[in-house]
């Protein structure tokens, strides 16, 4: 369990963080499948990676 914890938190702390250096790299990959998506579409994938961490740090700390 300690170590399925410690992949949660490595998961989560490790997409938190990478998301401000790929996110442009992202957003032109999402733009050729979608011309609609625009720059409006980096603070949505923020917002869900916040909430990822919030709830990969609750999990794997019960697991931990």
């Amino acid at each position: 369990m300690t170590v399925i914890g410690g992949m949660c938190i490595m998961f989560v702390i490790g997409s938190f963080f990478l998301w401000s250096n790929i996110s442009i790299y992202v957003l032109s990959y999402f733009y050729i499948t979608n011309k609609d998506i625009h720059l409006g579409f980096i603070p949505l994938v923020d917002t869900l990676l916040k909430f990822c961490k919030f709830l990969g740090n609750i999990v794997g700390m019960y697991l931990l």
